[in-house]
């Protein structure tokens, strides 16, 4: 599975949404339906408001190659029956998760976001069929502009790295979000952003 994380705040993750939008993508998010019928999300505002009801991440679909249907699960729960699109089967497609900001008794703090693919897409029960290339390149174009409106940070500890926007790696320095991620930031005077 290839996948960029990334802390970005919600005007940066706007200019993605929208890079996202212009190039065509269709937004589908993971969550719970009250039937088997998924919904396109079709704004900026729309997918920045969703984080909180996900399941799971937003599937960005492409009518040049998506050509699956999605699959439903099916689960009983005590508010009723639910359906959730099973993640690998049908598309195929990219997930993004958006960035958040949530808020407890310690104050502010990131949840990250990341875009992703897995290297096969199940079509039925037997049959996977690889990653097409043009969702290959899909995703190096959008990781080239996560990129560019950030800085890359390690956490070496856990060997994991994010892509942190300038706004939010400001956010972080000036403390006005906590750095849960224990993320070693740079002295803010050594930041020069493009």
């Amino acid at each position: 599975m290839a996948e960029l994380e990334f802390i970005l705040t919600e005007t940066e993750q706007s200019k993605l949404v929208e890079f996202l939008f212009e190039d065509g993508a269709k937004l589908i998010p993971h969550m719970w339906y009250k039937e088997p019928k998924y919904k396109e999300l079709s704004s900026v505002d729309e997918i920045l408001n969703i984080r909180p009801t996900l399941s799971g991440p937003i599937f960005v679909v492409w009518d040049e190659v998506f050509q699956y249907p999605l699959e439903f699960s099916k689960i009983d729960k005590e508010e009723g029956v639910f359906y959730f699109l099973c993640q690998k089967k049908g598309g195929p497609y990219l997930d993004f998760l958006p960035c958040g900001i949530i808020e407890d008794d310690n104050g502010l703090d990131f949840i990250n976001g990341f875009v992703a693919y897995y290297t096969e897409y199940w079509i039925d029960k037997e049959t996977a069929i690889p990653i097409p290339e043009f969702l290959r390149k899909k995703y190096k174009q959008i990781t080239k502009f996560v990129r560019s409106m950030g800085t890359k940070l390690v956490v070496r500890e856990y060997k994991r790295s994010y892509w942190v926007g300038w706004e939010a790696l400001e956010m972080l320095q000036s403390g006005g979000v906590r750095n849960s991620f224990e993320l070693r930031l740079p002295d803010k005077y050594s930041i020069h952003p493009a």
